[in-house]
């Protein structure tokens, strides 16, 4: 008995798909200098950012808890996270319990729950207009000059001023640049690899300008709805390598 049209239908997509994987363009030939520009671009953020960032995290860390922040703020941004009922202050509560190790005076991932509380901008907010800490605590002088020598600390970290933040609605370059910072070697070499992987055929077919505005508006667009959907920092290309994966898919399927 003969196969079906469905099937039929099935096994010529698939034929296609597998050998012709893209549909050939002016750029099939020529070096595809946009996708190798990205790889440089992503190689060169991990490799001068990560070890520097590192190193300026840790030391804002010891400071944060050697100097008594830790004990003054952590259990303030508990109780202000007890008091909101909405899903992600409880998310942000349950991180704050494994940061601190229920001793927020005595983080056991200071690095963390300073990433936590920065990230919240509500609560950011309210800490530096003085609504959490006030002008008539005893300890308000001394907590202002060490929160003032962390901030120091955090800005010179290079990352901090490139990362996807809330400040992304007020700093848009942003919504770009995280796109090359990355948290460690595997998320980095993951996301090359991938761009490796797609960025070729893209650029192929649709050419090198095309693939950089897709890449970074796709990037942009995906940036913007984590900040809508979450308060947490985000790193990394994934969303710009859906837009070279939809590229892709678009050029290969259209008629």
């Amino acid at each position: 008995m003969g196969d079906g049209p469905g099937v039929r239908h099935a096994r010529e997509w698939a034929r296609t798909v597998i050998v012709r994987p893209f549909q050939p363009g002016p750029w099939t030939r020529s070096v595809p200098a946009a996708t190798l520009a990205l790889a440089l671009a992503s190689t060169i953020g991990f490799v001068a950012f990560v070890p520097r960032d590192g190193q300026a995290l840790q030391t804002a860390a010891n400071f944060y808890v050697e100097s008594g922040l830790a004990a003054i703020e952590l259990p303030l941004y508990r109780d202000y996270l007890q008091q909101s009922a909405d899903s992600d202050a409880m998310q942000r509560l349950a991180q704050l319990e494994r940061a601190t190790d229920h001793k927020p005076g005595r983080p056991a991932d200071p690095a963390m729950a300073i990433e936590l509380l920065h990230s919240d901008p509500g609560f950011e907010q309210d800490l530096r207009a003085g609504r959490i800490v006030q002008a008539s605590d005893p300890a308000f002088a001394q907590w202002r000059r060490d929160r003032q020598r962390l901030d120091e600390l955090m800005g010179s970290s290079p990352g901090q001023s490139f990362a996807l933040t809330g400040r992304a609605w007020t700093q848009p370059w942003r919504l770009v640049t995280y796109l090359f910072l990355h948290q460690d070697a595997a998320q980095w070499l993951t996301n090359l690899l991938v761009l490796l992987l797609l960025g070729p055929f893209a650029e192929a077919a649709a050419g090198p300008l095309l693939l950089l505005l897709c890449y970074l508006g796709a990037g942009a667009v995906s940036g913007a709805i984590h900040l809508l959907l979450s308060r947490a920092p985000t790193s990394g290309e994934w969303g710009a390598l859906a837009g070279l994966t939809g590229l892709c898919l678009d050029w290969h399927l259209a008629p």
